[in-house]
């Protein structure tokens, strides 16, 4: 039986934490890095655990892991003894990650970096991408299936009220006519082994467009 040794308190991580240095939001933009995390937030888990889950060689994870850990959002919170090797157990440090104010300047430094802003922006939107593509490659997209895929951009005139509203009326249309397309897919297979447990993704960005 694998002996374990505890570092730090495995709790699952709540609440949010401020991202106050570059070097933190840098860490972070970074498509791959942040599916990592993802999956450390639900859980403490090895990088051969994680790269598993991402369908990814875990050799390749060992660099964004520390340049996570580095960051400080993830942190060692076990470690085990297992066939001479030792399995090290990382875990988020919170469950919400949001740059403070400070960082997110509108302009690059002397040296042409990306602000915060900016480089969160490329995180999410990079991330999204590739969840997209992925989910392309793999389930059958470009092959012309569409199921469990919610993509489109919608531009409203009037109150930000109004605006928040439109976004929930079409989220609600859009769930609805997934479970009703899930509801007639059970129907059809009744008796068929249980459907496995997937991760969804969502991005949503609402902002005003017009210009200040």
């Amino acid at each position: 039986m694998a002996k374990k040794s505890r570092s730090q308190n495995a709790a699952l991580p709540h609440g949010t934490q401020t991202l106050a240095d570059f070097q933190q939001i840098r860490a972070l933009a970074h498509p791959l890095r942040l599916r990592i995390l993802g999956l450390l937030v639900r859980e403490p888990r090895t990088t051969k655990q994680v790269a598993d889950l991402l369908g990814e060689n875990h050799t390749k994870l060992y660099h964004h892991v520390q340049e996570l850990e580095r960051a400080k959002v993830i942190r060692l919170t076990e470690t085990r003894q297992k066939r001479g090797t030792v399995e090290k157990y990382y875990q988020a440090t919170a469950a919400l990650f949001r740059p403070a104010p400070s960082v997110l300047s509108p302009t690059r430094d002397a040296n042409d970096k990306p602000s915060g802003l900016e480089a969160m922006l490329n995180a999410i939107l990079d991330a999204g991408r590739a969840d997209v593509l992925a989910y392309a490659q793999k389930d059958g997209l470009q092959r012309g299936s569409k199921k469990g895929l919610i993509a489109g951009r919608l531009l409203i005139k009037g109150s930000r009220v109004k605006a928040l509203k439109t976004v929930r009326r079409q989220i609600s249309r859009a769930i609805d006519a997934l479970l009703a397309q899930g509801a007639k897919e059970r129907a059809h297979k009744r008796g068929a082994r249980k459907q496995r447990k997937r991760t969804y993704a969502l991005t949503i960005i609402l902002l005003p467009t017009d210009a200040i």
